[in-house]
Formats: C-alpha cells, sequence, structure tokens
C-alpha cells in the first residue's frame, strides 16, 4: 500500500506491475486472475473515486457547492433588486425634468 492510498491495498484488487506480471508463473499468474471479484459494488467504486479525488464526504462536498451557488444567487438577486430600484429612481427623475421642462 502507498502511502498516499488512503485504504488497505486489499480493500481494491489492483492487477500486478508488469514487471511482476513477467516474472510470475502460469500458474501465479492464474492465481492472479481467480482471486479478482466478478464485479465491482457501486459502493466500492464510490470509495475508490473518493479516495483518487481526495474526497472525504462527497455528500459534503456537493452541499457546500450548492450553498455557495445559493450564495451567488442571492448577491445577483440584492444586485438585480438594487438595479431596478436605481432605474425606478431614474425614471421618477425623468418625468421631474420633463414636468418641469413643460412648465417652464
Amino acid at each position: 500500500m502507498s502511502e498516499q492510498d488512503p485504504h488497505p491495498s486489499d480493500a481494491f484488487p489492483k492487477a500486478p506491475t508488469v514487471a511482476e506480471w513477467e516474472r510470475m508463473t502460469p500458474a501465479e499468474r492464474q492465481h492472479v486472475i481467480d482471486t479478482l471479484p466478478n464485479e465491482v459494488t457501486e459502493a466500492e467504486t464510490h470509495r475508490r473515486v473518493r479516495g483518487l479525488l481526495g474526497l472525504e464526504n462527497p455528500i459534503d462536498d456537493l452541499q457546500n457547492v450548492i450553498r455557495a451557488m445559493h450564495l451567488e444567487v442571492e448577491a445577483q438577486s440584492a444586485r438585480a433588486d438594487r438595479a431596478e430600484r436605481r432605474v425606478t429612481e431614474l425614471e421618477a427623475e425623468m418625468a421631474r425634468l420633463r414636468a418641469s421642462h413643460h412648465r417652464g
């Protein structure tokens, strides 16, 4: 097991290196093939992907992304509200100027 691998080496079957394979007898090669699982479960796949990506808890990571997106939407909404208020103020000012221009 490498120090970077957060999982025990026996948790995920790995093929031998080319050099290891070349040194194996036909019986040893067959043993390697026979010990490989017929399928990999979804849980094993997710665990391995999380380990490779450095994600301890993908649900928390996704929730953090969603939270950040909500904050950005709120910020954009606040900017849009301020812009709408400013447009309303400018329209009122324009109406006031037109009215005073027509009187004068």
